[in-house]
């Protein structure tokens, strides 16, 4: 069944303000799509700003690394250039196809991981020879194990199998059977006041930003569409590390005040057990370690 939804003018730009304060919250889910990229420099990869990634900034991108897929066909500024928009760690990337819609590069060299369990735990391997690490799950039976005192950082979850970084001064991404989660144990912290943000949690902070972002979009094309209107498209823009600002006019506004606390609530989620607190203010989130007494 097709529904079709009329929307006026002014009256019901209120009305698309509560559906993104609801969809913000009611759509979001611990589960997402992952490409996983298994040499970056085979593919034709573009930054934030649509541009040909430099060799600095692919440097950035370990063999193996997963990408978290945030919508698997767009169009570029241009509207011509198809990708698929990612995220990974602080920042946003396009992997761009053909006009049919095929990957540009060595397609054969990426894997496309769907429905996962987006996890973010930091582990101590805690027992010798239990837990294999492969860069396919398919080579885990033949797979060296890992040694006793291994930092693992735990990206997601499918089916019976991990998919973590292995941490050190070798850092390498692979896969770990799920069936071995009782040689590890969580990774202790000093009793002192944790200031500092691991890449996981700041990747898990920015990704669920970009989500908000990626839907104030769909609902807003939308609004736009069906008014003939060209309301501007809400967006958080990172103006610090860990600082988002919201795209004017909404900042001001405060329309958009309903989908932030709920964006917040979740950020604070991500950051449970950690010293930082998550302030809103006038259409700015902001991040801080806490002051102690």
């Amino acid at each position: 069944m097709r529904v079709t939804l009329k929307i006026g003018s002014t009256s019901n730009f209120y009305f698309i303000c509560l559906m993104v304060n609801f969809f913000c919250r009611a759509a979001f889910s611990v589960t997402a799509d992952f490409v996983i990229i298994e040499s970056p420099r085979s593919l034709s990869i573009y930054d934030q700003f649509e541009q040909p990634l430099s060799k600095t900034e692919g440097a950035g991108l370990l063999p193996y690394s997963p990408l978290q897929i945030m919508s698997a066909d767009v169009r570029l500024g241009d509207q011509i250039t198809r990708a698929m928009q990612c995220s990974y760690g602080q920042k946003t990337y396009y992997l761009l196809k053909d006009e049919q819609g095929t990957m540009l590069g060595d397609k054969d060299r990426i894997q496309i991981v769907k429905g996962c369990s987006v996890i973010g735990d930091t582990v101590e391997v805690s027992r010798k020879g239990a837990v294999s690490f492969a860069p396919s799950v398919s080579a885990l039976g033949s797979a060296k194990s890992l040694p006793e005192g291994t930092i693992l950082v735990l990206a997601f979850r499918s089916k019976n199998s991990y998919y973590a970084l292995q941490t050190g001064h070798a850092p390498r991404f692979g896969w770990i059977p799920a069936s071995s989660r009782d040689a590890w144990k969580p990774l202790k912290r000093a009793a002192s006041a944790d200031t500092s943000i691991t890449t996981q949690t700041t990747m898990q902070l920015s990704e669920r930003i970009e989500w908000a972002n990626a839907h104030y979009k769909r609902l807003f094309d939308a609004f736009n569409r069906g008014t003939n209107m060209q309301k501007s498209i809400p967006r958080w823009q990172k103006t610090g590390d860990l600082t988002w600002s919201l795209g004017e006019p909404y900042g001001r506004t405060g329309e958009l005040d309903e989908s932030a606390k709920c964006l917040i609530e979740d950020l604070r989620d991500i950051l449970i057990g950690k010293q930082f607190s998550v302030r809103y203010e006038k259409g700015i989130i902001n991040i801080s370690p806490k002051t102690l007494p």
